[in-house]
């Protein structure tokens, strides 16, 4: 099997998707990573080479960070679990907030 978005040349940068998590964490709507990718249309859609998706490294540097200031990690947002899973009762109050 070959990587069809290894190629691909992504702008989105850490801190747009930092930023945007943390915005989300505010309003306290968690998020897929379905809807993440289509909200930077320059990232390729994510099949079954997370290793080798963007994302993926964008998600470990974020950790890092949120843990070096020791604070919420911002990536546990956004979650496979959260697909359709989710209703309003379901929702914590936000760390961010």
């Amino acid at each position: 099997m070959s990587c069809d978005f290894c190629q691909r040349t992504v702008t989105t940068t850490i801190s747009d998707i930092g930023q945007f998590l943390e915005a989300q964490a505010k309003i306290g709507e968690p998020i897929n990573y379905g809807q993440l990718i289509a909200r930077f249309l320059d990232l390729p859609p994510l099949k079954e080479y997370w290793r080798s998706h963007p994302l993926c490294s964008i998600f470990g540097e974020l950790d890092d960070e949120d843990h070096l200031k020791k604070r919420p990690f911002r990536t546990a947002l956004d979650s496979p679990r959260f697909v359709g899973k989710l209703g309003l009762q379901n929702r914590r109050p936000s760390p961010w907030a």
